[in-house]
């Protein structure tokens, strides 16, 4: 589920909704684009430009992402102007977005391997910081 907000119609949300179910990668692998899980969408929005962001918000004024707390954050649509209109179907990813995105998946991955392991070996971790 994405809280958002917006002054649309039930059809033309919806049919916003439905116009990235997936993105081309920058090594153009065409990908699944979870773009709707607040958790992607959280990480993935400080990271586009402009148009990118009217392309992905559309029709919505105000949508909120769960950070890596749980907690929600509330994101706005960007400054006011024109809605740039990308092609159905594709979500384009630029290769400064994707290895952003790639350095924060891998740290992510390091903090959950440092609590697991803090938690099942304190004894042994309590050093490593």
């Amino acid at each position: 589920m994405l809280p958002l907000r917006t002054e649309a119609s039930f059809e033309a949300l919806r049919s916003h909704c439905r116009r990235f179910p997936e993105a081309r990668l920058p090594d153009g692998r065409i990908v699944l684009f979870r773009w709707y899980d607040s958790r992607v969408l959280h990480d993935l929005l400080p990271l586009l430009d402009i148009e990118e962001h009217r392309a992905l918000f559309g029709p919505i004024a105000t949508l909120w992402t769960e950070d890596p707390a749980g907690e929600l954050v509330a994101h706005q649509v960007p400054v006011p102007g024109p809605t740039i209109t990308l092609p159905i179907g594709l979500f384009p990813i630029r290769p400064p977005v994707m290895a952003a995105l790639t350095d924060r998946a891998e740290l992510a991955m390091d903090q959950r391997i440092a609590a697991f392991l803090s938690r099942e070996l304190p004894e042994r971790t309590q050093k490593i910081e």
